[in-house]
């Protein structure tokens, strides 16, 4: 069968349009597409056809002549940006505010932790030097007491001499230091370290000695010695009724805790009536042992 054939329209070359896509003819054909179907699709596709066309041309129109935002327009699109600006410095400030605490928690760790070990360390330094110091001044302690032991007399005087030497071992360290140690200083001194020697020399009075050891006489007397001198019971020295016999025995006490006064020449009488502690006592009071002795002969 014979069939008719005809050029579509517009297909000859150039740029479509709208009229062309709608007002396009085909040839016809036995048993072909249904007409009206063809053309309302046509249509349909002109329309989006010019619709395009002209947003293309809107398009190209604002880029050859851009139109400028307005006050507001301008407001608003500041407004937006700075509004992400403040969003991304916020979100960075965040991030480094985290970064910075964490790694300031990691500083403070481990500077707690050497702290801690310097502190350890110091502590263990400052023992070490605390013992050595201690030991130092303990030995130096007994030899100033062995020294006023060799030297002294008398009780009571190197017990002073114990006192006197530390005295002056503080102020050779502290003029050392460029402390001016005056008379004051010293009497200052003396006032504080004379309870720490009173501790290990204490002060001694001789009738609270003397009371004490007659009422407990020493364990290196025999025991015959201990009953003749013993008292009766235990007394105290306020209360104690001391006799002519005792009296000698106070006398040779005093003279061992401290020096008791002397003279240039001593005379005796009667010195046939005195017993040896009498004789120990008179001696005592010759300052250079010159004495004049006189008694009957037995």
């Amino acid at each position: 069968m014979a069939r008719e054939e005809r050029t579509p329209q517009g297909s000859g070359g150039g740029v479509l349009t709208a009229d062309q896509i709608q007002e396009q003819a085909f040839g016809r054909a036995r048993k072909g597409f249904d007409e009206r179907q063809v053309r309302q699709f046509l249509h349909r596709i002109a329309e989006e056809y010019d619709g395009l066309t002209r947003r293309i041309a809107q398009l190209e129109e604002q880029l050859r002549h851009p139109s400028l935002p307005s006050d507001h327009q301008l407001v608003d699109l500041v407004s937006e940006e700075v509004a992400r600006t403040l969003r991304s410095a916020q979100q960075s400030a965040d991030e480094v505010s985290g970064r910075a605490r964490h790694r300031a928690a990691e500083i403070e760790r481990t500077a707690a932790e050497a702290a801690q070990r310097l502190r350890a360390d110091q502590l263990e330094q400052a023992t070490q030097d605390a013992h050595a110091i201690v030991e130092t001044a303990r030995r130096r302690g007994r030899e100033m007491v062995a020294e006023a032991r060799a030297e002294a007399t008398a009780y009571l005087i190197g017990r002073e001499r114990v006192i006197a030497r530390v005295v002056a071992a503080l102020q050779r360290q502290a003029e050392a230091r460029g402390q001016n140690c005056n008379a004051a200083w010293l009497r200052r001194m003396a006032r504080a370290v004379t309870p720490e020697v009173e501790a290990v020399w204490p002060r001694l009075k001789a009738d609270e000695v003397l009371a004490e050891f007659l009422s407990d006489p020493s364990s290196s007397l025999t025991p015959d010695e201990q009953r003749a001198i013993a008292w009766p019971r235990p007394r105290k020295a306020k209360s104690a009724r001391w006799t002519a016999a005792d009296a000698v025995l106070l006398d040779e006490v005093s003279a061992l805790l401290e020096r008791g006064p002397t003279y240039g020449h001593v005379i005796v009488d009667e010195a046939q009536d005195l017993s040896p502690m009498q004789c120990r006592a008179i001696a005592r009071r010759s300052e250079h042992g010159s004495l004049t002795v006189l008694g009957d002969l037995a």
